[in-house]
């Protein structure tokens, strides 16, 4: 399983520009990961989705659980071609996300923290949300709604 994991990182690696700019390029994130975005758990068929909004804001409805957050996308892509996505929190809902995890009690407004890393395919239709700056960190693709 091992093994497939790095083959899929590589073959990512190669076809990942992400979002067509060479890793150190500066990039118009909000823009490029600005729309409505959706993925679902193939065990539970739970489906996540994805505001981002060119203006910095984003909702997150992950199962029963939704966070409204400020978000900031680095303009410049990690050597691996990844961009960093931090955020602040303005208000979160709680309940059981896709996972069956819940938070037992709110995140509080103002709350700045690190979402993780976003890789997203050539043809902009397609991003990979990863906890480390790592293919081998990535969750199911998200794809592009609207």
């Amino acid at each position: 399983m091992k093994r497939i994991s790095i083959v899929f990182a590589v073959l990512l690696s190669a076809c990942a520009s992400a979002p067509d700019q060479p890793p150190g390029a500066e990039a118009n994130t909000n823009q490029i990961l600005a729309g409505r975005w959706m993925s679902t758990k193939r065990d539970s068929k739970c489906v996540r989705y994805v505001d981002f909004r060119p203006d910095g804001t984003m909702s997150l409805v992950d199962g029963d659980a939704r966070i409204d957050a400020r978000y900031r996308l680095s303009g410049r892509a990690t050597p691996k071609g990844l961009y960093k996505l931090d955020a602040t929190v303005i208000k979160e809902n709680v309940g059981k996300d896709c996972d069956g995890n819940a938070s037992a009690d709110p995140i509080p407004p103002g709350l700045e923290f690190e979402l993780g890393y976003i890789w997203m395919d050539g043809s902009k239709s397609v991003f990979m949300m990863c906890e480390q700056d790592s293919y081998a960190y990535c969750e199911e693709p998200m794809q592009r709604v609207r």
